[in-house]
């Protein structure tokens, strides 16, 4: 029978509109940056002037994984909701 373990993290990653990191994020914050403005969307669901904020990937998040190692979660960045969770993830393991 496989023990679980528990896994505490205590550090901070963030992938926000401002920027792909924790410390750009904040200093951007800080100095009163935005990041809402217009999203160009060739999907017709949405207003032809829809605001928004998206969210990019880190670009050399590949670059990292296989520095690491873990050529394994390559797959998980062709979508980009797993880019920026793993990007936030390994962020906050380096933070902490």
């Amino acid at each position: 029978m496989t023990r679980l373990r528990r896994v505490l993290v205590t550090g901070i990653g963030l992938n926000t509109p401002l920027a792909d990191t924790r410390e750009e994020s904040w200093r951007r914050l800080k100095n009163g940056d935005r990041a809402i403005g217009w999203l160009n969307s060739t999907d017709d669901r949405f207003l032809p002037r829809t605001a928004g904020a998206p969210a990019k990937p880190q670009h050399d998040l590949a670059a990292v994984l296989i520095d690491r190692e873990r050529r394994d979660l390559i797959p998980l960045l062709a979508e980009p909701a797993n880019a920026l969770a793993l990007g936030a993830a390994l962020e906050a393991v380096d933070h902490s």
